[in-house]
């Protein structure tokens, strides 16, 4: 997977977590524009041709499931956000479990973008953050 920095929703190492929390980073999507003479702003489109994937990686106790949800909000410490996408992270018998995310709507209507992270055991390390592919395991013919 390519991170970049700018697009992660936790820090380069991981967040730990212990029950729920936000991600220590939001992306600010910035406000859409006003053409000149137009009544009003324009429309955010995060993209109409694919999803946004997200890559979630998880290391915590064997069998745990970590909650994990796409937040879209106005504010950027995203307290009243809107849930864009939840998915459901199962860890196997070595405490490790990935998800990857890319239900993002076309249309994001609010500023900042996020998530949050819920587990019930003990401490559990997240990283998260948009990647620029995602790998499909798919043999390749002649390889």
């Amino acid at each position: 997977m390519i991170f970049s920095l700018q697009q992660m929703f936790t820090e380069a190492a991981g967040q730990d977590l212990t029950t729920v929390e936000v991600s220590t980073n939001t992306i600010d999507l910035g406000v859409p524009g006003t053409v000149h003479g137009a009544p009003a702003a324009l429309a955010r489109s995060v993209g109409e041709g694919e999803p946004v994937p997200i890559y979630v990686t998880c290391l915590g106790t064997a069998a745990d499931v970590i909650t994990v949800k796409v937040l879209n909000d106005a504010a950027a410490n995203l307290g009243t956000a809107v849930t864009a996408a939840t998915c459901p992270v199962v860890l196997d018998a070595a405490g490790y479990g990935v998800a990857q995310l890319s239900v993002l709507p076309d249309d994001l209507p609010l500023r900042y973008l996020g998530m949050s992270f819920a587990s019930s055991a003990d401490t559990v390390n997240v990283q998260a953050g948009i990647v620029w592919g995602r790998q499909s395991n798919k043999t390749v013919a002649g390889a």
